[in-house]
């Protein structure tokens, strides 16, 4: 998936793409909610088979999904399934 198709993406579903300096990630935030969606070089933006991270800055939860949500579904997602960054990590991301 290239980059182009992940921002477009991201904005059909509601997120603002955040402008950062850092071309081996993607980012987008919520407008209203302290939840970002990131993709990264190899794990979303050029592979086939794409996964995205959900965050919660205000509470420092993390969660891997395949299928880009809403903020409103990200805010459940991470309710429901979210850890911290650092445990996320040690586990294997969806499909690896």
């Amino acid at each position: 998936m290239t980059r182009e198709e992940i921002k477009s993406i991201f904005e059909r579903t509601g997120w603002e793409i955040a402008l950062r300096g850092d071309e081996s990630v993607l980012v987008g935030d919520s407008r209203n909610l302290s939840l970002s969606i990131l993709a990264y070089d190899g794990a979303a933006i050029g592979a086939d088979d794409p996964v995205f991270m959900l965050y919660d800055r205000e509470r420092d939860l993390a969660y891997w999904v395949r299928v880009v949500p809403t903020p409103t579904t990200a805010a459940v997602l991470l309710e429901a399934h979210g850890d911290r960054p650092e445990e996320e990590r040690g586990r294997a991301r969806p499909g690896s």
